[in-house]
């Protein structure tokens, strides 16, 4: 490669559920490339030299490294986000806020264990 080709780098940011958000917005995405170039599915993780993300982001981040369709990806999040991310952020801090870090392992597992599932 040479340094003066651009060096593409797409990075996804987590949020549990809110990815949802980013894979519909990067199926618009590649949807409207595809009817610019006639029609044709577009691979979207193919304009990208490097891809990556936090939490969520990295689910996201994986399928479109992998060209798993973002459909596919907002699927996944519609059937089983609930189990996947499962832990709620305290509405207010004290003793809610301790709670929630005592659980956090507990909760973590599971959604890992359910995202194998999925």
């Amino acid at each position: 490669m040479s340094t003066d080709e651009p060096f593409r780098v797409l990075c996804l940011d987590g949020g549990g559920m809110r990815g949802a958000y980013t894979a519909t917005y990067l199926n618009g995405l590649a949807k409207s490339f595809g009817i610019r170039r006639g029609g044709v599915d577009f691979d979207l993780g193919t304009g990208f030299d490097l891809i990556c993300g936090t939490s969520t982001g990295a689910i996201v981040a994986c399928a479109l490294a992998c060209g798993i369709p973002m459909a596919r990806v907002i699927d996944l999040y519609a059937a089983n986000g609930g189990k996947i991310f499962p832990r709620r952020l305290p509405k207010t801090a004290g003793l809610a806020f301790v709670r929630d870090l005592l659980l956090r392992s507990r909760d973590l597992r599971s959604g890992a264990a359910a995202l194998r599932a999925a």
